[in-house]
């Protein structure tokens, strides 16, 4: 087995459980649920102004929160699926690239954990193609299918543009056919500025490709050390 696909095999051989496996205490309306909303947005803003709507639509066991300060979030509690969508999220212009964001999902994700939540999930748009993979979302199955077919026929057409080794390297994490691969290629070496470095490359890729369904599951290992490093 080749050094890579070995690495990569021993990343990927605690395969995380599916997610209709998570099961929830909440599958009718709990009087504790808007509690622990509270909890996780007093937890999560830091310094933030938040505003808490419930129920969402006609679902008694679903809640939206609304954080505005440094940056402006709109995140949706799901306690049926127990899933946490980041419907969306925007940093300030002034307040941008000092990783607001990263420390805003990692705080989230702490909280939304200790209440019992199982996993995360937003939809990869825009500059999100790129950023979200980078802190360890992974697209779900169905947008990995489609996710795939584009990174290849990019990488297709960079085979006589970029260095050959790059591109060999990126086609064989790709060809593991494994959602949690999209991860390992935003983490690979280089300056996303340089064009011809692997995480150049990738940046670039991405962000010419379709918008993704992505998803990160707590407690997994795999998922957090992308997160937290």
């Amino acid at each position: 087995m080749p050094p890579i696909r070995k690495l990569l095999f021993g990343l990927f051989r605690n395969r995380i459980p599916a997610a209709s496996n998570i099961t929830s205490p909440y599958n009718e309306p709990d009087q504790s649920q808007p509690d622990i909303i509270a909890e996780i947005a007093a937890t999560s803003a830091e310094g933030m102004d938040v505003n808490t709507t419930e129920p969402v639509g006609y679902a008694t066991n679903r809640f939206r929160v609304e954080f505005f300060g440094v940056l402006q979030a709109v995140v949706k509690f799901n306690f049926s699926s127990m899933a946490v969508d980041i419907s969306s999220i925007q940093v300030n212009e002034a307040e941008r690239n000092q990783g607001i964001c990263k420390a805003f999902i990692r705080s989230l994700y702490r909280a939304a954990q200790a209440g019992g939540f199982g996993k995360m999930e937003l939809t990869a748009s825009m500059d999100g193609r790129f950023v979200w993979a980078a802190l360890g979302f992974r697209p779900t199955v169905g947008s990995w299918v489609v996710l795939k077919r584009h990174l290849l026929q990019r990488l297709h057409w960079a085979d006589d543009r970029y260095p050959a080794t790059h591109v060999e390297a990126i086609r064989q994490i790709i060809m593991l056919d494994d959602p949690r691969s999209l991860p390992l290629l935003a983490d690979l070496p280089g300056d996303i500025s340089d064009a011809f470095s692997p995480v150049g490359m990738i940046c670039r890729i991405l962000m010419s490709g379709p918008t993704w369904q992505g998803e990160l599951f707590m407690g997994d290992p795999i998922d957090e050390d992308h997160l937290f490093r």
